[in-house]
């Protein structure tokens, strides 16, 4: 037989309950006062960070040997001009030209596995491509003549200092032309590299006119180192137009792309701008 609860049981059971609520409460509030102590954790975005560019060994291995190919060109060139023979700039041109068109080809068939048929086929694909890369390829043919010209009337060694104003042309052009920003930093080098160069341009015209023996050739050394900067600026400004106008279509036609250019490596587009550079010749 069962017995009934009785009122103190349930007075006491109601009890409980209120004491275990006033614990729940107690507890709450001394988790929100360490809460509050602590220090506020940053929020965790889902957005991606974005990866840290570092040079790999390979990386460092192109770097140095285009250092390499920049210096013997600037020194071959030099040598081939520096007692003004008679031949054609033009005629030099197109045969660097041809040797490029050439090597690139010789890499789409041995290494990229390609056949003139992929060539022909890339070309017709990306016509207009082509037609607008006419507009660098004449300038780059425009910057190989001043090249020639320039090493003719200075040394190897300030025209190697002077040229690298193309890197403050560069700068100019895709800011004008792509918008883009630059940084402090950026720019903080870039007013250091046009110091370095307005002082070698100094010491080349100082240098010049102390080994001068007599007026005539002083003036005519002048005259020759003169040439020689203007063709060297010359050149940084079709570099650097020709640099940043080349990127821009290049992005352009990406985005606009009818085709996988994804299957097609940058010999093609070498094949490409070599043959537009002997179409405007």
């Amino acid at each position: 037989m069962t017995s009934k609860p009785s009122h103190f049981d349930h007075r006491r059971t109601s009890s409980k309950a209120e004491l275990s609520a006033d614990e729940v409460d107690l507890k709450e509030k001394d988790d929100e006062e360490k809460a509050e102590l602590l220090p506020d954790k940053p929020k965790t975005t889902d957005a991606p960070t974005p990866p840290q560019s570092t040079l790999t060994s390979t990386g460092l291995k192109v770097l140095a040997l285009l250092a390499f190919q920049n210096c013997s060109k600037n020194l071959i060139m030099r040598y081939a001009v520096q007692d003004k023979p008679d031949f054609l700039y033009s005629a030099a041109v197109i045969g660097s030209e041809l040797t490029k068109l050439t090597l690139s080809t010789l890499w789409i068939l041995v290494v990229d596995g390609g056949s003139l048929k992929t060539i022909i086929t890339f070309l017709k694909l990306d016509w207009w491509n082509a037609v607008l890369l006419s507009v660098p390829a004449a300038v780059y043919n425009f910057q190989q003549t001043l090249e020639y010209v320039a090493l003719s009337n200075l040394d190897a060694s300030i025209f190697s200092v002077l040229v690298q104003s193309k890197m403050l042309c560069t700068a100019v052009f895709a800011t004008t032309l792509m918008g883009v920003k630059l940084r402090k930093a950026q720019v903080v080098s870039l007013i250091l590299l046009t110091t370095g160069v307005m002082l070698a341009n100094v010491k080349c015209e100082t240098s010049t006119s102390s080994s001068s023996t007599t007026k005539t050739t002083t003036t005519n050394e002048d005259a020759d180192v003169f040439k020689g900067t203007m063709a060297t600026l010359g050149i940084s400004l079709a570099s650097g137009f020709a640099a940043v106008y080349t990127e821009k279509v290049i992005k352009t036609q990406k985005s606009h792309a009818q085709f996988d250019r994804s299957k097609y490596s940058l010999a093609y587009m070498q094949v490409q701008l070599a043959g537009m550079s002997l179409l405007v010749m």
